[in-house]
């Protein structure tokens, strides 16, 4: 089971995520967003990170579903400041996160 949405250092404001609303947590129902700011401020948490996404509504984090910016050209910055492209002199290292 992956448990990076109960990370905090996994989840970055421009990231692409499913949240559960509090009023939606009896159906369990999934609400997708572009996270504007981290709200849980301990490293971890079981229930997921909480987050403010960019339009204002506050839930926690499911799913880390990527990067807002996936239609950006291969190789560009994303919004963390690292390439989301592969390396063509050393595809080994692109880390596994990378490519998900």
């Amino acid at each position: 089971m992956n448990t990076n949405h109960c990370r905090r250092d996994r989840i970055h404001p421009g990231d692409l995520v499913d949240i559960v609303l509090k009023k939606d947590q009896p159906t369990g129902k999934l609400t997708r967003g572009i996270v504007g700011r981290l709200l849980t401020n301990k490293g971890y948490h079981p229930r997921g990170i909480k987050v403010m996404l960019t339009d204002g509504q506050v839930g926690r984090v499911q799913h880390i579903c990527g990067l807002a910016s996936l239609e950006q050209e291969p190789g560009t910055m994303s919004p963390r400041g690292r390439s989301r492209g592969l390396d063509k002199a050393n595809p080994a290292a692109v880390e596994l996160d990378d490519l998900v």
